[in-house]
Order: structure tokens, then C-alpha cells, then sequence
């Protein structure tokens, strides 16, 4: 069964790292926004910490038949400090996630989650003491402009709830870092292992205070919560291991438009104009925040290789 599950992703391996990685960010995109409709879908079914822990069981169920086999080998790691600090990270990003989309409308709750690529630069700037130039500092200003249109501050449409996202977004600028490093020496498939495995004690005692006898209907949700989150996770994980974090951001904006498809449908949520205007905003100045970074860090690559060569000389 999992060969036939492997077939249409070995056919990726013909083609360029960037293609892959398109592929897979758009997939990360798809099931991320469907695990987001399934979480707004359960809200009145049971708490959203029951959700978390329930989601890492059924994720974790999901992950073994994928690692059967070679289970020492995909699981075998020397940086288990990183897994446990990137996934304590994320528990708590997935908490204020998951409750976020029980108060709000799924459209608003994903199109403020941009705002995630621009709090890892203001990250970088208090953790790694980088440099941010006038041309950074212009987009990441234009990009909360974007996220103050979502929010709306001072009218009817503004919600204090709305702000827990803006502090999720931190805590996954703060664990994608970690993801970044991880997915240097570590497989996509061992990453998602050990973060679904630490999450599930960190979630449990958060899951316990509010925990509530599961009908067949709940426990098929939380399924589908796992499955469509591992299938998220596997892909974007498997797309920043292909290529730079700087390119695969630019297709992120795929998780609005399949949650407006998958929220129409489901609860015919409509788009505001607001949210998409704000939405384009922030993306249009992540991508270039982003492909900034990269462009100076090429240029830093190629004097350090220029130095080298003279030194050899």
C-alpha cells in the first residue's frame, strides 16, 4: 500500500530540485487548509487541546506504516536536542493555531499566518544579531500594513482574539529556524517523526484539563486532523529540503485560496476584500524580504569563495 501511496512522488525525482519543491509547497498548501477546515469543523464537537493531543496520536498512527522497515534507520538522529526544541516550540504554535480557528473565520486566520516569515526576520535580527538594510526594513514595515488591513483595528470588523494568530506566527518563525537546520542532515520523514513524537506528552496534560468521552464521529475527525496535518508537514518539509526556504515561501499563498474554496463549501465563508487585499500585501513583501535574503546571501557565498581562490593563488 505505501509503495502505491510513494509511486507519483517517485516521479518527481526526474525533474529539478525547483520544480519539486513548487510541487510539494502546493501540497503542503492544500492539506494545511483542509487540517484548518477540519479543526473550524470540530470546534463545536470538543476542545481544541483535545484536538492538539488527539491530532498527534492519529498523526503519529498515520507516520508508522511510512517507517516500517527501516525503522532504525529513518528514526536514528544525533540532533535530538533540536527536534525536542523545535517541536516544544511548535506544541505551543499548534495550540494557539488550533484555538484560533475556533473564533474565526478560516480565510482571516490563514491569511494573518503570513505574517510568519516576516516575525523570522525580526527574529534573526534579536537571536543572530543580523543586519537588516533599508530595502528589508521597508517590505517587513509594508507587510504588518498588510496584516493592520486584516485586523482592522478601531472598527467593528477588529477582533482582540485575531492577535493570537500574530503570536502563533512567532512561535512557527521561531520553530521553521529549527526546522531550516534540521532539514539539513535530517529526512523529511525522521523530522515530522520526532516532532509528532514529542508533541504528544508536551500536548497531553493541556488535552487531560479538558478531555471529554470521544464518540466514533470525533474520533474520525481527529483522523482526519492527523492525516491531512502529517501529509502538510511531510510536504513542506520535503519542499525547504529541495530548495532555499526563499523559494518555496513564494507558493505559501495557495493555502488562501484552497481554505476560501474549502470554507465556501463547508461554511460558505466569503473572502472580504479586506483580507485579500491585506493577504496580497503581506506575500508580495515576504517573497521579496525573502529573495533579498537570498541574494545577499549568495553574494556573501560568492566573496568568501572569491577570498579563498586569491589565498590559493
Amino acid at each position: 500500500m505505501i509503495q502505491h501511496l510513494k509511486k507519483p512522488f517517485d516521479y518527481l525525482q526526474g525533474h529539478t530540485p525547483e520544480i519539486q519543491a513548487i510541487v510539494w509547497s502546493v501540497s503542503s498548501s492544500f492539506w494545511f487548509a483542509l487540517m484548518a477546515v477540519f479543526i473550524q469543523h470540530s470546534s463545536n464537537l470538543m476542545n481544541p487541546m483535545v484536538m492538539v493531543f488527539g491530532r498527534n496520536v492519529c498523526s503519529l498512527l498515520f507516520l508508522m506504516p511510512f517507517i516500517h522497515g527501516n525503522f532504525k534507520k529513518l528514526i536514528f538522529t544525533k540532533r535530538l536536542h533540536f527536534h525536542f526544541a523545535r517541536s516544544s516550540i511548535g506544541a505551543v504554535g499548534m495550540m494557539l493555531w488550533f484555538y484560533s480557528l475556533t473564533i474565526m473565520p478560516v480565510n482571516n486566520a490563514i491569511a494573518l499566518s503570513f505574517t510568519a516569515p516576516l516575525f523570522t526576520t525580526i527574529l534573526a535580527v534579536i537571536f543572530l544579531s543580523e543586519k537588516v538594510g533599508y530595502h528589508r526594513m521597508i517590505a517587513l514595515v509594508i507587510g504588518f500594513l498588510g496584516a493592520l488591513i486584516i485586523l482592522r483595528p478601531g472598527t467593528s470588523a477588529f477582533h482582540v482574539q485575531s492577535l493570537i494568530v500574530l503570536v502563533t506566527t512567532c512561535f512557527w518563525a521561531l520553530a521553521s529556524v529549527f526546522m531550516k537546520m534540521l532539514s539539513r542532515t535530517e529526512k523529511p520523514i525522521t523530522i515530522v517523526f520526532y516532532f509528532t513524537l514529542i508533541m504528544i506528552p508536551v500536548s497531553f496534560p493541556f488535552a487531560y484539563m479538558h478531555w471529554e468521552t470521544l464518540t466514533l464521529t470525533d474520533m474520525l475527525v481527529l483522523l482526519a486532523i492527523g492525516v491531512s496535518s502529517s501529509l502538510g508537514q511531510l510536504s513542506l518539509t520535503t519542499a525547504i529540503s529541495k530548495t532555499d526556504t526563499s523559494f518555496v515561501v513564494q507558493f505559501d499563498f495557495f493555502r488562501l485560496i484552497f481554505a476560501s474554496i474549502f470554507a465556501y463549501i463547508a461554511f460558505h465563508q466569503t473572502l472580504d476584500q479586506p483580507v485579500l487585499i491585506g493577504a496580497v500585501i503581506i506575500t508580495v513583501s515576504t517573497i521579496y524580504i525573502a529573495r533579498r535574503e537570498a541574494k545577499l546571501s549568495h553574494r556573501k557565498k560568492a566573496k568568501i569563495e572569491s577570498i579563498k581562490t586569491e589565498i590559493l593563488q
